[in-house]
């Protein structure tokens, strides 16, 4: 009987450090998860105000060449009426022959001009709304006073504002979220604060009362494992 007690309790030591160690892993994958998703965030946006302000310079660049353009077409349906000029034609022929070159100089080009630029615009534009097609995570639903603010700077935020009460995790997210944010949005923004808690309780930043609840007072923590 002796042997045997001898033999579990090492075993039982190596146990509880491969549990702690997996469990820093897994705050520390947590950690990453929450830092690579601000940093997507940030490039998302950067690379949206980047689409924009190459679509203005694009579009400020073709209006310059617009005019040159029309201009070296005109003149140069404008070169054979002058070589019909020096033939000896009466005046009538001579203005009608002026009067109709001038009109298909002036209108064709133009006309198909406009209607390039006018495509190429409506390209670039739809180019540009591209990126507001795509679904918003949930970063766009924090409340107004948390929208500058780290998740874990908003967790503790809240817990700092009633020390003395415990929070589970559906309290902090309707404290620091709107009520409209989807349920997709809502699914990880749930498990996020759930990786907050989880990381700040081993920094020993707060206590941990009933399954699922924490709070920055021990006492409060402890007596919600004793309700």
């Amino acid at each position: 009987m002796y042997d045997s007690q001898t033999v579990e309790q090492p075993t039982d030591t190596t146990l509880s450090k491969l549990l702690e160690v997996d469990a820093d892993l897994a705050a520390q994958v947590a950690a990453l998860t929450v830092q690579l998703e601000n940093v997507q965030e940030k490039r998302r946006s950067l690379q949206t105000v980047i689409a924009m302000f190459t679509s203005t310079d694009s579009s400020a660049v073709l209006e310059e060449q617009q005019p040159q353009t029309a201009t070296a077409e005109i003149n140069g349906q404008l070169e054979p009426a002058t070589e019909v000029s020096l033939e000896p034609l009466n005046t009538a022929p001579m203005a009608e022959l002026n009067g109709e070159v001038t009109i298909d100089s002036s209108s064709q080009p133009a006309e198909e001009l406009q209607a390039s630029s006018s495509k190429r615009r409506s390209t670039r534009a739809n180019k540009t709304a591209k990126p507001s097609g795509r679904s918003k995570g949930w970063q766009h639903y924090l409340l107004p006073e948390f929208a500058k603010l780290s998740l874990p700077e908003a967790v503790s935020v809240v817990l700092q504002r009633h020390s003395d009460e415990v929070f589970d995790v559906s309290t902090i997210l309707e404290s620091v979220f709107v009520e409209e944010i989807p349920q997709a949005a809502r699914s990880e923004a749930r498990n996020r604060i759930a990786n907050v808690l989880s990381i700040g309780l081993k920094q020993n930043k707060w206590y941990r009362g009933k399954k699922g609840q924490y709070s920055l007072s021990p006492k409060a923590a402890e007596a919600s494992l004793a309700a």
